[in-house]
């Protein structure tokens, strides 16, 4: 009687072991399926199992005929082989149940491709040839809601809403873009639709919104920076032109004064010469009357009539003329260059602080062209015209010539002056 108990012990433990690995091995087939694995991958497995059932069953039947007393008992099968077929199989079922989980951790799934797309900033969805869309993700969706009142199903819906955003959604298209909105909250989105390049994706397409409010308040801040400095520019530019004539004005206030004075003066002078009631230099005040006189006429008396005499007169005040290339030969041209080279020589010495003056001469068929230059100061902005220079202009252009002033890179005054003999 107890060696009965004995075997129905014993038969049960196998029989619980042995259910014990069959459903292990089944809860690695479940497991291995829920994971998304092929069914190669999964089918060894499930032979596995279909074979532990099978010898579940046949082992019942014959414990069950050896408690009978239909069978010849524990000794006639080889149960020690049974029970380590047993426990391998379990070893095996567990250590690959923990193997499946590991790598559920460390592979992209689905799943973990959804979460990491609902936590990423910019919002994302995706469509396939057909146009419907087969992933979306959080942020997209609230975007949708906004835009759309609902959840797009179709990516043919998501560009309409885009191309005609509604009154009623306060979505506002930004003025001159296509693809950037604001939306109620007041944050910026840029819009994006890229197709899918990859051989194995062809015809999938991807639209994806990004946050571009602080890159968008940063440029629109600079544009109304960019205004503010022109407005001052503008108002600068004014500035500096009524200051220029002003400078003209004074200048040519003082000429007049001086003119005044002068004739004035000689007048007076010559008038108690003429009248004995005074004694002085009768030649030498009516050349300070006709210098004076001069002023209207162009024909100043006290102006160098050649460039040996601006020479002569430049040594006297330490200033060196250099004089380079072919000059016109005809007397009129030569007193306008005189004129404008000994203006320069004044300048050079009261403005530019300096101690050289360049007259160089070009020539080609129809032109002289006479650049004057120094070696002072660069002026810091445009020179203004005083009496000197606008009397030079005039002079200039009642001879046919021009006359241009340059300030950058280096003070230049520029006369073009017809040659002659083709103007004849």
């Amino acid at each position: 009687m107890t060696e009965m108990a004995i075997d129905r012990t014993f038969y049960g433990s196998v029989i619980a072991l042995l259910f014990l690995a069959v459903l292990m091995q089944l809860t690695l087939c479940i497991y291995m399926f829920s994971n998304g694995r092929r069914l190669r991958a999964v089918l060894p497995d499930c032979v596995i199992f279909t074979g532990a059932l099978m010898l579940m069953s046949e082992m019942s039947n014959d414990i069950y005929d050896s408690i009978s007393g239909i069978g010849a008992g524990k000794g006639s099968s080889p149960w020690g082989l049974v029970i380590a077929g047993i426990v391998t199989l379990m070893v095996y079922s567990g250590s690959r149940i923990l193997y499946e989980r590991s790598g559920k951790r460390r592979s992209l799934n689905s799943g973990v491709v959804r979460y990491a797309l609902d936590r990423i900033a910019p919002g994302i969805c995706f469509a396939d040839h057909t146009g419907r869309i087969i992933m979306i993700n959080r942020n997209m969706v609230d975007l949708m809601l906004v835009l759309m009142n609902g959840y797009p199903q179709l990516i043919s819906e998501v560009l309409e809403a885009l191309e005609n955003p509604g009154a009623d959604t306060g979505v506002r298209r930004i003025a001159g873009r296509t693809d950037t909105y604001r939306f109620p909250d007041g944050i910026v989105w840029k819009f994006k639709k890229y197709p899918l390049t990859d051989p194995e994706l062809r015809g999938y397409i991807q639209i994806m919104a990004e946050d571009v409010t602080d890159i968008y308040d940063a440029n629109e801040k600079l544009l109304k920076n960019t205004e503010k400095l022109k407005a001052a520019n503008e108002s600068l530019r004014e500035m500096y032109d009524m200051l220029a004539d002003r400078i003209r004005d004074r200048e040519t206030v003082n000429l007049k004064m001086s003119i005044h004075d002068n004739l004035g003066n000689s007048l007076l002078a010559l008038s108690g010469i003429l009248a004995g009631t005074a004694e002085g230099d009768e030649e030498k005040e009516i050349r300070i009357l006709k210098n004076a006189v001069s002023y209207f006429s162009n024909d100043r008396s006290d102006q160098p009539a050649d460039m040996k005499a601006v020479v002569s007169r430049a040594e006297k005040i330490n200033v060196k003329v250099l004089t380079e290339g072919e000059f016109p030969e005809d007397g009129e041209t030569e007193k306008l260059i005189a004129a404008a080279a000994a203006e320069c020589v004044t300048n050079c010495v009261r403005h530019a602080g300096g101690s050289q003056v360049t007259v160089s001469s070009t020539a080609d068929a129809d032109y002289y062209t006479i650049r004057i230059t120094n070696n002072g100061s660069v002026p810091e902005g445009k020179v203004a015209e005083g009496g000197g220079l606008s009397s030079l202009r005039r002079r200039a252009e009642s001879a046919g010539a021009t006359m241009e002033i340059e300030s950058k890179p280096e003070f230049a005054l520029v006369l073009r002056v017809r040659r002659k003999e083709r103007a004849n």
